[in-house]
């Protein structure tokens, strides 16, 4: 396979459920032929859905994509408490569920809408001092996580299953909210305990599950290939300025440039601006506009 396609670009996978993040990437890598690959944002094993997947120079992108909001939708399945929060882990309570925990269900989603805080899972890729919480945890490690601040904008209950004690809801939320811990703190307040039974990532950021495909359907061949997508159209999020050649030089050796330099300048709110030479990205920086003052945070040389 022709491995320049696929190098320097952005890469919208569509991860099967049952498999790591790692083991996405790992057969990413094997099929394409790329070694410095990386992603924004992992998914659990139980998990499916859009894996946001940087090659070569695009790897530079991946913590603007871990900062995006994010969009799942997650089953619910309400009187069984697990110790990862999922499917996957040990059950350690149950609960019988009535109609009246069922019936409640819409005016709980609600009250878990706006800032909250939120409690990370014991089983997380979360790090402390290097060391994933979840390896802590599987050493023997009795942990007390803090609670820690997330936005949750949007919950929509889409179904509810009576027979079977599940609800699905779609969730639009800030980077690093957990729907497992929502899923759990949803149980509790329902007073029957919850965790999640199924869970899929439709959204982080710009991007769309719908654009993604599956690493087996990955081909430099296909005559659409909506899930390749350049630098230049994976930061079109952030402000665009646009520079003369004559600041080109300067800026791929990480130089000032002057303000005189500036061609265009189209501010799309973001805290972030994407310098170019009207073609390709040649940095991404901080730029204060009314003192002049230029910060670059990445540059593309």
């Amino acid at each position: 396979m022709n491995k320049t396609a696929f190098n320097d670009k952005v890469i919208l996978i569509d991860k099967q459920k049952g498999l790591t993040s790692f083991d996405t990437i790992s057969r990413l890598k094997k099929k394409v032929g790329i070694k410095k690959i990386g992603h924004s944002g992992t998914l659990d094993r139980l998990a499916s859905g859009l894996l946001v997947v940087a090659t070569g120079k695009a790897t530079k992108l991946t913590r603007y994509f871990l900062d995006s909001d994010k969009t799942y939708n997650a089953v619910v399945q309400l009187g069984i408490v697990t110790d990862t929060l999922d499917a996957d882990g040990t059950v350690v309570s149950s609960a019988s569920v009535t109609t009246e925990h069922m019936a409640g269900v819409c005016a709980v989603l609600d009250s878990f809408v706006g800032k909250i805080e939120q409690v990370p899972p014991l089983y997380s890729a979360l790090k402390i001092d290097g060391k994933r919480v979840s390896d802590r945890v599987r050493d023997g490690e009795a942990l007390t996580l803090g609670s820690r601040s997330v936005n949750v904008y949007s919950i929509d209950l889409i179904s509810t299953d009576p027979v079977r004690s599940t609800f699905e809801m779609r969730v639009q939320c800030s980077k690093g909210t957990y729907i497992r811990s929502l899923a759990r703190d949803i149980g509790q307040k329902l007073g029957c305990g919850a965790s999640i039974l199924d869970l899929r990532r439709t959204a982080s950021g710009e991007f769309s599950v719908e654009q993604a495909v599956s690493v087996e359907n990955v081909s430099a061949d296909a005559d659409e290939r909506n899930y390749i997508v350049t630098i230049e159209s994976a930061l079109k999020f952030m402000n665009q300025v646009t520079v003369d050649k004559s600041a080109v030089t300067r800026i791929m050796n990480g130089a000032w440039f002057d303000e005189g330099s500036l061609l265009s300048v189209d501010n799309r709110g973001s805290d972030y601006c994407a310098v170019s030479d009207g073609k390709m990205v040649l940095a991404i920086a901080k730029i204060n506009f009314n003192d002049w003052h230029v910060v670059y945070e990445n540059v593309f040389n």
